[in-house]
């Protein structure tokens, strides 16, 4: 059964095109683990910058894993096979260090699966001296480390390029010492951050992008987005949306040099066939348009990770429709402006009616919305007000001969942390539920329309991760010994943790988060007076240049 598994990884390693040479014979080996099948990891342009720049350097290979998906997790389990490098099809515990790159809390069980199926210990306090390090990057690790940190030897805060590569460099330079002392040298590195050490750290960001890869550096048929060229064209948002994690963790707005990734895409595109545009949002980038028409004079088509209704053109929106774009999708979080404004949602109904307009004029069929229920402060006439919105856009849909589906994307919010709304609870369960059902009720007989909502119950796992201490650590540990993350909340029960103390009670401005080991770069006085900005409806203006307003831009001269 082993040698079949271990073809089948061959297999997905022999329709990988590779854009650069790398060599897998070198005397220290990192393994990148993302905690996700192949499909859905390959799509993620972090995972190719950090493989490519270990790649890159001097007696250092990368190898990749991934969770094996449905019948063939079911026989690694049953056979109790170990996980196999797609490079090489090495083990995990050939590798000297494994760097995981997390994106989201409902991936945390799957991390510990593939741990467990490569015979890595999960607890760090029980690993020896010459076993693998576990490093653990991405936009979870940074924003809250302590519900991972009984499992990983250290985390990388912030964007990781400088950081990840400096601590390699030191890790395989001090084999020799012991692992206590070398987790005191790495937790000296700026953006490490030691658990048994408690020691405090910096967020860190990359302030020229120039500096690192753009682009993803294997192209595979076998991802959601078949053979695509995926590039980075900005990083950092500075809308100032107040639930928005990635806007808080992750600014200032960056944007990479036009000639950068025309270059990229002239050297790589070769054997694509689609460009990825990835970042906060595509549309906003200051030569959107003449990138998009570089695209399609190289008969090329192009996808684009996100869009802003406020600044869509008729341009671009054209340039997606000869691509074969087939959806436009936008996000006005909320149907009433008072709520948009309550989370500083720049968005208008205007704007959504402008995009209609636009999906017409270039036969684009379909237009998804993101919709939240259960914002701060949100009440039932702001629901009755969504669906106002809803029912308009479905008639100038309908006026204007956009006949494709208007499809409603909608999630439960979740606070987050280094949000200005990490002290407030989740709604409950009752008001999600009559909300969703007030929405289903207004158009389970009105064609063009579709709900797609998540469940209740992940979104409260969500919260739990996201906001959780070293105590929700532990309970993650033993439910994953009991079967996973279906187990967690009879856990907490067990462990005399009561959930409401972490999802559904709100906290005052003295009261001490588990993350606030964390210098994200601004001040915790800054996030509660956008929070009291939020409870009087007021909106917050966009990061801008010479701007000193968060403390995140210390001269001025960053934007």
């Amino acid at each position: 059964m082993s040698w079949e598994l271990k073809s089948a990884v061959k297999e997905l390693s022999n329709q990988e095109i590779f854009l650069d040479n790398f060599s897998y014979h070198k005397r220290h080996r990192v393994a990148f683990l993302y905690p996700n099948t192949y499909n859905v990891g390959m799509s993620n342009l972090g995972m190719h910058i950090i493989y490519n720049i270990v790649n890159s350097m001097d007696d250092v290979c990368c190898e990749r894993f991934f969770l094996p998906d449905g019948k063939a997790l079911d026989k690694y389990i049953k056979t109790n096979s170990s996980l196999y490098s797609i490079e090489t099809q090495r083990k995990m515990l050939d590798f000297d260090i494994i760097a995981v790159g997390l994106s989201f809390e409902g991936d945390y069980f799957n991390l510990l699966q593939m741990l467990e199926l490569g015979r890595v210990q999960l607890e760090a306090a029980k690993r020896k001296d010459m076993e693998p390090f576990v490093i653990v990057g991405g936009p979870c690790a940074t924003f809250n480390p302590m519900p991972l940190s009984l499992v990983a030897d250290a985390f990388i805060i912030g964007e990781g390029e400088q950081s990840f590569a400096k601590l390699v460099e030191v890790l395989t330079t001090t084999k020799n010492l012991g692992r206590a002392e070398r987790l005191e040298q790495i937790a000296a590195i700026d953006g490490v951050y030691v658990p048994t050490l408690h020691n405090p750290v910096r967020r860190q960001f990359v302030s020229n992008l120039q500096d690192f890869p753009n682009h993803s550096v294997i192209i595979t048929p076998q991802t959601e987005f078949g053979r695509m060229l995926i590039v980075e064209l900005s990083r950092g948002c500075g809308r100032g949306c107040r639930f928005c994690m990635a806007g808080y963790a992750f600014r200032y707005p960056r944007h990479r040099a036009l000639a950068d990734i025309q270059h990229s895409i002239d050297k790589y595109s070769g054997s694509a066939d689609k460009i990825g545009l990835m970042g906060p949002a595509v549309s906003d980038y200051p030569e959107i348009l003449e990138l998009s028409e570089y695209i399609l004079e190289k008969n090329l088509d192009f996808s684009v990770a996100s869009l802003r209704a406020d600044t869509l053109t008729p341009k671009l929106v054209d340039h997606l429709a000869q691509s074969g774009q087939r959806t436009l999708t936008i996000a006005p979080e909320a149907g009433s402006q008072r709520l948009r404004d309550i989370i500083n949602k720049g968005i208008s109904e205007e704007n959504i009616y402008a995009s209609v307009e636009l999906l017409a004029k270039t036969k684009i069929p379909n237009l998804k919305l993101y919709i939240m229920l259960g914002l701060p402060f949100e009440e039932d006439a702001d629901i009755e007000q969504l669906i106002e919105m809803v029912q308009r856009i479905r008639s100038k849909m309908n006026e204007v001969k956009a006949s494709g589906k208007l499809i409603l994307s909608i999630n439960t919010f979740v606070p987050k942390p280094f949000t200005p709304f990490q002290w407030l609870p989740m709604a409950d369960k009752k008001t999600i539920e009559a909300r969703l059902k007030m929405l289903r009720q207004a158009f389970k007989s009105v064609r063009g329309v579709e709900i797609n909502a998540e469940s209740y119950k992940e979104s409260v796992i969500q919260a739990l991760l996201a906001k959780g201490d070293r105590r929700i650590a532990e309970c993650l540990l033993i439910a994953h010994e009991r079967g996973g993350v279906k187990q967690l909340l009879n856990v907490l029960k067990e462990q005399e943790l009561n959930i409401d103390d972490y999802i559904y009670t709100t906290a005052d401005a003295n009261t001490v988060l588990p993350w606030e080991c964390i210098e994200m770069g601004f001040s915790k006085e800054y996030l509660w007076q956008e929070y009291l900005r939020a409870k009087d409806g007021k909106r917050s203006p966009n990061c801008m240049q010479k701007c000193r307003r968060c403390g995140v831009c210390k001269d001025g001269n960053e934007l």
